[in-house]
C-alpha cells in the first residue's frame, strides 16, 4: 500500500466516524430496505485515483452521493464533483447525487427519487459511454 492509499484510508475513517447528519439519515433508510451497501467506500477511478464515495451498492456497480449546500454553491467543489463522477463513470459505474434535503423526504419519496434516477440513468455529459455502461440496466426497482 502506497502512501496515498493510506492517506486516503486514514481520511476515510474519519468520514465513518463523523458522518452527518443527512448521511445518519439515508444510512437508516437504506437499512431499513435491507440494502446491501457500503458506506464511505473506497473506490479507483479509470484515472487510477482513489475515491471515496458516501453510499457503494456493488451489485448494481451504484454510487449515491449525499451533496450538502455547498456542492452546488462553490463553483471549486462543483468542478471536482464532476471529473469525480466523470472518472467513476468512465469506469463503469453509475453515479447518483442527492441533496441533503432529499434525504428528510418520507422513505416512499426518496425511493422513488433513486429508482427514478437510476433507471433512467444518463451519464454525465462529459462522458462517453464505455462497454460496462451500454450494458442492459437490471429490472425492477434498487431499492
Amino acid at each position: 500500500m502506497n502512501k496515498s492509499e493510506k492517506t486516503i484510508m486514514v481520511y476515510r475513517d474519519h468520514l465513518e466516524q463523523n458522518a452527518t447528519k443527512s448521511e445518519r439519515r439515508f444510512m437508516q433508510f437504506l437499512l431499513s430496505r435491507k440494502a446491501h451497501f457500503q458506506f464511505q467506500k473506497m473506490l479507483r477511478g479509470e484515472s487510477g485515483k482513489w475515491y471515496i464515495a458516501d453510499f457503494y451498492i456493488h451489485e448494481y456497480r451504484l454510487i449515491i452521493e449525499i451533496d450538502g449546500n455547498f456542492h452546488q454553491k462553490d463553483d471549486g467543489q462543483y468542478r471536482r464533483d464532476r471529473e469525480r463522477t466523470y472518472d467513476l463513470e468512465k469506469f463503469g459505474y453509475k453515479v447518483i447525487r442527492l441533496r441533503n434535503c432529499d434525504t428528510k423526504l418520507p422513505a416512499g419519496e426518496l425511493r422513488a427519487i433513486i429508482n427514478r434516477k437510476y433507471m433512467n440513468y444518463c451519464p454525465s455529459i462529459y462522458f462517453r459511454p464505455c462497454e460496462a455502461m451500454l450494458r442492459k440496466p437490471p429490472t425492477g426497482t434498487i431499492i
